[in-house]
């Protein structure tokens, strides 16, 4: 979760013809599947598209995070450079100790939504309670499910596999300080 301050900011409202201040407010955030699933049914298009999100979609994607109830819509209008460059860096977080493994998927459609990232779950028996995950940390945990889980017929490639073993053995090279 992602506690994010926003700085106090003062307004002008033209109709009344006066100033008036938002006070500094802290929210706090968390992107998950249940955070995407909510963008997604918003802009009615998936949040994985390679294109990058308009301001208002980024925002809104800020919105569809925040766990912190009855937040002044206003406050989203107050963030800025500084406040985006965190809530990047928290959403491009792994927030996983674990190596992803690079698993061609069988997926011919150039896309993915939330739904897919579901019935992934479903698929592999991962309760739902981890929907409110860390979406990274939930991408890892499928992930790892897809690569150990022997019923699943999908197979690595040998190019694949021995990319796997490697990364395997070089972990365990440095945590054993040995040379091989």
């Amino acid at each position: 979760m992602l506690k994010l301050t926003i700085p106090a900011t003062e307004f002008y409202d033209e109709r009344k013809e006066e100033f008036f201040t938002i006070p500094e407010t802290t929210i706090r955030l968390e992107h998950s599947l249940v955070s995407i699933s909510k963008w997604e049914c918003k802009y009615c298009k998936t949040f994985f598209d390679k294109r990058p999100k308009t301001v208002d979609e980024f925002i809104g994607y800020v919105e569809c995070m925040t766990l912190t109830s009855n937040v002044d819509p206003l406050v989203y209008s107050c963030i800025g450079k500084n406040e985006i460059k965190q809530i990047e860096e928290y959403i491009n977080a792994p927030m996983t100790a674990r190596k992803k493994y690079k698993q061609s998927s069988s997926k011919k459609a150039g896309y993915v939504t939330s739904e897919d990232i579901y019935f992934n779950m479903i698929m592999y028996g991962i309760p739902l309670e981890c929907e409110k995950w860390h979406f990274n940390r939930l991408i890892a945990l499928i992930d790892y499910c897809r690569v150990h889980n022997p019923s699943d017929n999908r197979k690595m490639s040998a190019k694949q596999q021995n990319e796997m073993y490697r990364d395997l053995n070089a972990a365990r090279r440095a945590a054993l300080h040995s040379k091989g």
